[in-house]
């Protein structure tokens, strides 16, 4: 069930973060450097303890959000 609404959760981020006069592309002004840093961090420790599923779950939403602006 918690996977569920995690997914859920993702598509709600990932749809609202689409800028309706970019023609479809996501809105990537948002996105920083530390941005970038803070999901480099989260993939280590994602790939270091992948029984942790807090900080594998933020690491996919990072990706899922940001990844495309690097």
């Amino acid at each position: 069930m918690r996977n569920i609404f995690f997914f859920i959760f993702i598509l709600i981020v990932l749809f609202g973060s689409y800028d309706c006069n970019s023609g479809g592309k996501q809105d990537c002004r948002r996105a920083t450097p530390s941005d970038k840093k803070t999901s480099e961090m989260l993939q280590t420790g994602c790939l270091a303890d992948q029984n942790n599923k807090t900080v594998c779950d933020l690491y996919l939403l990072e990706a899922v959000y940001h990844t495309h602006c690097w």
